[in-house]
């Protein structure tokens, strides 16, 4: 039996979830009673998980209640999500230590750049979310998980895992499609199914008094029980086809039908309504402003235009938009040709502020038609801003973007290298592979591609094959061995990694043999000292290691002053 429900819902809006909210119910009390807690709802669009994210936020007594949602639009924007949720706390920031303050403030954009480790910021957050619990219990309510960029995910994450006795509640909500932006590993799940029989057919009596038994089980069985299609699909459908009296649409629409049907009403709208929704949802953002300024420089008035959008159902305005319901803001757009998608995200681009330079870059690349420099040069911006702050994921994907408006070949390799590499330190070794690979495949310069393969190789071990790995730089050292003698030692230099890893310690000594000869010819002694210390722990693996302690001696002094790329060669064994 589901438990009382609070005054201010409506029962259809949490039919048959009864088990679902007696969890929340438990979540909640434990923080209240000082047991710090965390639950993720899963489910389809529509499954109801905004409305239990509501439930939740409504029955806390005595709680502070702080929120967050993703925004598709925003899902580049590093730590977008991080700073809703800390906005209400920055009056602790000086309670932190001063290193975790500072890493805080720069990954938030409230203080200077500041190179460093993700690691310090999230600390950083952790810890100012428990001192601004230590005086009231806290609630931290995050909505469309699934939107929200992966640096606000993995900071979120991270807390959530070490909650303790801080009086802390965390309720997170994400579609099941799709993977989320970081990894939840370990934060228990909620999953949300379709509504059984008798709570679906209460729910569709209750929205729509006059449907017939015959059809209410119908829509019951085609919709899976999504409460959204329960009470979207009866809109959709005649009056005559309601009693019973006509035959129903066969397939019913739900899922993706669901969003043709939405696209139906849309033609029923002026064109103006049509183009400020579209607007509305390239921009999905909720804020008014720049969609009106759009609107008007396509010369549209916004408010008549919003007016007849709001007026059969498909946005709720209250001082900021929003879509009844993802599948809408998915109808609209799929609805536009890729011409008036082009165009709204061009018009949204000139009707941003001046502050706003890095959502202008993202509306302007999704403006372009082809290569675009200008765009791809302020897109690499972005991404350098970006990786400085340490928001590698964000600009993974701006180098990556950048790599697709590059005209010229060379550019679009150097950007698709930036994009492994963001990618390598964002946590996503596979992509950085498949990136390299990529870039690999458009550069013809050796002294390039032989660069390519060493930083592509440095990941590639740590993968499935590290043979597979050592056969790949083995193989490019020896196409580049008459051109850059330096650089194919340091391929060989690398190449003993795997072989250490996998005990072929015999390919090791070969190999490192060959790395000696090629930095013998390049004449650079940084280079000679690093094959010298990768042939002397070759040797001493093979039982020959005699000489390994004063070759050791003799070689690790110098290599304390090389250079990175020295230096990362011994690194990598």
């Amino acid at each position: 039996m589901d438990p009382p429900w609070p005054a201010r819902y409506d029962r259809g809006m949490l039919l048959g979830r009864g088990s679902e909210r007696a969890a929340i119910d438990g979540l909640i009390r434990g923080a209240s009673q000082g047991v710090s807690g965390v639950l993720l709802l899963r489910g389809d669009a529509g499954a109801g998980k905004t409305a239990l994210l509501e439930y939740a936020a409504d029955t806390t007594a005595g709680m502070t209640v702080v929120r967050a949602r993703g925004i598709e639009a925003e899902s580049s924007l590093p730590f977008a999500a991080l700073a809703d949720v800390l906005r209400p706390m920055m009056a602790q920031l000086d309670r932190l230590p001063p290193v975790q303050s500072a890493s805080l403030r720069a990954a938030l954009v409230i203080g200077p750049p500041l190179p460093g480790d993700r690691f310090t910021t999230y600390v950083a957050a952790l810890n100012l979310v428990a001192l601004f619990a230590e005086t009231q219990p806290l609630l931290i309510v995050v909505d469309d998980l699934h939107w929200i960029d992966p640096e606000s995910a993995e900071a979120l994450f991270f807390a959530a895992r070490r909650l303790g006795a801080e009086r802390i509640a965390m309720l997170f909500a994400a579609r099941d499609s799709g993977d989320l932006p970081a990894d939840p590993a370990a934060l228990p799940v909620l999953q949300l199914g379709g509504l059984d029989k008798d709570p679906s057919l209460q729910l569709l009596s209750q929205a729509t008094p006059a449907i017939a038994a015959p059809v209410a089980t119908a829509i019951w069985r085609a919709s899976g029980g999504n409460p959204l299609a329960l009470t979207e699909i009866p809109r959709l459908l005649s009056e005559r086809q309601l009693h019973g009296h006509d035959p129903l649409p066969d397939p019913l629409p739900v899922g993706t039908r669901l969003v043709t049907a939405y696209q139906a009403r849309l033609e029923n709208l002026p064109a103006a309504a049509r183009t400020v929704l579209l607007l509305a949802a390239a921009s999905d953002d909720g804020d008014l402003g720049p969609i009106a300024a759009a609107a008007r420089i396509a010369g549209v008035e916004p408010g008549s235009a919003l007016g007849a959008a709001e007026s059969i159902g498909l946005i709720d305005i209250d001082g900021s938009l929003a879509f009844r319901h993802p599948l809408i803001r998915s109808a609209v757009y799929a609805a536009a040709t890729a011409e008036e998608r082009r165009n709204a995200h061009r018009l949204l681009a000139e009707g941003l502020p001046n502050d706003a330079a890095a959502r202008r870059t993202w509306h302007r690349s999704a403006a372009c038609l082809g290569p675009d420099e200008a765009v791809a040069n302020e897109l690499e911006a972005v991404a350098s801003e970006q990786r400085i702050r340490r928001a590698y994921a964000a600009a993974f994907h701006a180098f990556n973007r950048a790599a697709e408006l590059s005209r010229q070949t060379p550019d679009r390799a150097r950007r698709l290298g930036e994009a492994a590499m963001c990618a390598f330190f964002a946590g996503r070794a596979e992509s950085a592979v498949a990136q390299y690979d990529r870039a690999l495949a458009l550069v013809t310069d050796p002294i390039t591609h032989a660069n390519l393969v060493l930083r592509r190789g440095d990941i590639a071990i740590w993968l499935s094959n590290p043979i597979a790995a050592q056969r790949a730089l083995a193989a490019e050292a020896d196409r580049i061995a008459a051109i850059d003698p330096k650089m194919s030692a340091l391929l060989l230099i690398h190449a003993t990694g795997p072989c250490f890893m996998t005990a072929e310690v015999l390919e090791a000594k070969r190999t490192a043999q060959r790395a000696l000869e090629m930095a013998g010819r390049s004449g650079d002694p940084m280079t000679v000292a690093a094959a010298e210390v990768a042939l002397a722990e070759a040797l001493f693996l093979h039982g020959e290691g005699a000489q390994t302690s004063s070759t050791l001696r003799q070689y690790l002094p110098q290599l304390a002053s090389a250079g990175p790329e020295i230096a990362n060669s011994v690194a990598a064994r």
